[in-house]
């Protein structure tokens, strides 16, 4: 999946002609006399997001410092707000521009990740490192990004627990069932309730369930699950279908 883009990447506009700038969402770089990438910003009103750092309002030393440094303006019309959220995300990441990291706010987005354990959880974190086999995200709505978890879990049962679970311990009777099993959230895969094959196909449907990958169980699941089923097809438009990061280590 992708976004839907409407690129100038080619065209530059100087301050001067910012009415030039459409008024729709999407994405807008600065850059120096040299045509080097300083500031990458999200707006829903293009226009004017990039007005309002030239009008007589500006607050701090380092905004006013990025402005004096702009000579050069382009941007990235997508098809919505959350779109945009998710383009400055990955282009910020990738490009690392320096007002960026001079002004920024410390906000921080969290992640879906599957973990890179013998018997996976899914969870969520902000820090991304080589402990997680599968990320999804970032997601600007943390109610949301929560509800999909709660849906997995429900669906398909596969493990939140901080457990440090192997085979060896399983069959060792090392662990005692949670509170997550007994309201059916979890399939007591720490008791050998579920075989590890069995646990690791649920962890592959969650896995293609959080592409999006259009298999039998995926679409009897959104189809059958009333408000449950909503709220994935609503993962699907809005994460899915705007390009979501999906990163396999």
């Amino acid at each position: 999946m992708f976004f839907k883009l409407e690129i100038m990447d080619n065209v530059f506009f100087e301050p001067k002609d910012i009415k030039k700038i459409p008024k729709l969402s999407g994405i807008y770089k600065f850059y120096n006399e040299n045509k080097e990438l300083i500031y990458i910003g999200k707006a829903k009103n293009l226009n004017s997001r990039v007005e309002s750092y030239f009008s007589n309002s500006l607050k701090t030393t380092k905004t006013t410092s990025l402005v004096s440094n702009i000579k050069y303006i382009n941007f990235t019309i997508v098809n919505s707000e959350h779109e945009a959220f998710l383009l400055e995300n990955n282009l910020i990441k990738e490009f690392q521009p320096r007002y960026n990291i001079l002004l920024k706010d410390n906000k921080t987005y969290p992640y879906i990740v599957i973990t890179n354990e013998e018997y996976p959880r899914i969870i969520s974190t902000e820090i991304l490192n080589e402990k997680y086999k599968y990320i999804f995200g970032p997601f600007s709505n943390r109610s949301f990004m929560h509800d999909i978890i709660n849906i997995i879990t429900k669906l398909f049962k596969v493990r939140t627990c901080k457990y440090n679970i192997n085979e060896e311990d399983i069959l060792n009777n090392k662990f005692q069932l949670c509170l997550e099993y007994h309201i059916e959230n979890c399939c007591g895969v720490c008791k050998n309730l579920v075989s590890k094959q069995e646990y690791l196909s649920l962890i592959d449907k969650v896995v293609d369930i959080l592409k999006g990958n259009n298999n039998n169980t995926n679409k009897l699941s959104v189809i059958d699950l009333g408000k449950c089923g909503n709220l994935l097809k609503e993962y699907y438009h809005i994460n899915v279908n705007a390009s979501l990061l999906i990163i396999k280590f």
